[in-house]
């Protein structure tokens, strides 16, 4: 807009000469402060690089963006109409005005940062539970809609929850599906009819499904009891043989400075001592791999080249142990562009939280989180009264008759 006055001069648009006091220069001086910063909140706040793709308009940004397009049309609309139309020669009008423009814009920025603030503030509890195995985790989050919830609610699990092992729990799956085939077959029983109301026997077909579901309802909480406690018997086994045999190995290896005088054999890159390590940690190191179902993010090239760091910067056995001991795997060389998830719920995607919502995130990746579904369930965070008390009386004490 303040622009404008010079440039209908400078095409000899028959406009009048433009004069500015030292009131208006300051105004013009306000103005391009204010531009400044305005540009810089908006740089901050809305030219950022989206971390999630909804699947139905944000709403509260579209309003936001709506009524700032309304406010600029209303402004130029009038300033044309008032302004140019009618050759006023005032240029101090014309820089009151566009600073009152600039003013709203800033005000409607202000107010939509107070509006993501109190989006922030925690309003619900999320417990999230992940299928197939069951592992569950709490999160506050502000008034928020379903689609914002799912972004959060991924992000907090991507990041707190422990990475999810498909071969392991097909292994454990399989194993239960084996051992139930296994239980033992009961073809014939013997009814005795005591009182003598019924028949001698019951029905061979109904009798042997019956007592087949109870031996099998009996035998199968003890062998699952088994299974976990002997399964983790011999984890752990394979678990503190490899931290034996890698602090053993560790500790037969010496860093060799130009000062060091008391080391034997010859001396090796960290490379070719990484190398040498590995293979004598290599036949526990597997067995371990093996009985977690760790194999396939575990490459051989991967950990050797691990290990030449633990070396490099003296790292101890158990440093290099934690990374297989861990809950979350190692990261993949490649990145993960994108992590696809769909929103299964009976209310739009588009419709704030509220209490007793449910929905489930099912995964759609295939290198990770394969077949995973989230289940979420609100809960809103209650009133508190917290009222104060104070007890100025003095206590006194006496022992009990009987305790």
């Amino acid at each position: 807009m303040i622009f404008i006055p010079f440039l209908l001069n400078k095409l000899e648009y028959d406009w009048p000469e433009i004069i500015c006091d030292v009131e208006c220069q300051g105004n013009l001086l306000n103005i391009c402060v204010k531009s400044v910063l305005l540009i810089s909140a908006f740089y901050v706040m809305f030219w950022r690089k989206s971390t999630s793709d909804m699947p139905r308009l944000y709403l509260p940004r579209a309003a936001f963006a709506f009524f700032v397009l309304f406010c600029l049309f209303a402004f130029w609309l009038f300033f044309i109409f008032r302004f140019i139309f009618e050759r006023n020669s005032n240029y101090s009008v014309a820089v009151a005005y566009a600073l009152s423009l600039l003013d709203v814009l800033v005000f409607i920025h202000c107010i939509w940062i107070f509006y993501e603030i109190r989006q922030n503030r925690p309003q619900f509890i999320v417990t999230i539970i992940r299928d197939p195995d069951g592992e569950s985790k709490t999160l506050s989050i502000g008034d928020v809609s379903i689609q914002q919830a799912a972004v959060e609610i991924l992000q907090f699990y991507l990041t707190n929850f422990s990475s999810y092992n498909p071969y392991l729990e097909r292994s454990r799956r399989n194993d239960m599906i084996r051992n139930k085939a296994n239980l033992p077959q009961s073809s014939r029983f013997k009814i005795y009819d005591i009182e003598g109301f019924g028949q001698d026997s019951l029905n061979e077909a109904s009798a042997r499904a019956l007592m087949e579901a109870a031996a099998a309802k009996m035998n199968c909480h003890n062998e699952r009891l088994y299974e976990e406690i002997e399964w983790e018997k011999r984890l752990k086994k394979r678990k503190y043989r490899l931290i034996g045999c890698a602090e053993d190995a560790f500790g037969y290896v010496q860093t060799v400075s130009p000062t060091t005088t008391n080391y034997r054999g010859e001396t090796m890159t960290s490379a070719k001592m990484a190398s040498t390590v590995l293979g004598g940690i290599a036949r526990p190191l597997n067995r371990y791999l093996k009985i977690t179902r760790q194999q396939p993010h575990h490459l051989p090239a991967a950990v050797v080249q691990y290990l030449d760091k633990c070396l490099k910067y003296r790292f101890s056995a158990r440093t290099f142990l934690q990374r297989f001991f861990s809950e979350r795997f190692p990261p993949q060389e490649a990145v993960l562009a994108e992590s696809k998830w769909t929103i299964l719920c009976e209310r739009q995607a588009s419709s704030d939280i509220f209490h007793g919502l449910e929905f489930v995130l099912r995964s759609h990746n295939q290198t990770s989180d394969i077949g995973v579904q989230l289940y979420c369930t609100f809960e809103s965070l209650p009133f508190l009264n917290i009222t104060e008390q104070s007890e100025k009386r003095a206590l006194k004490f006496a022992f009990k008759t009987e305790p």
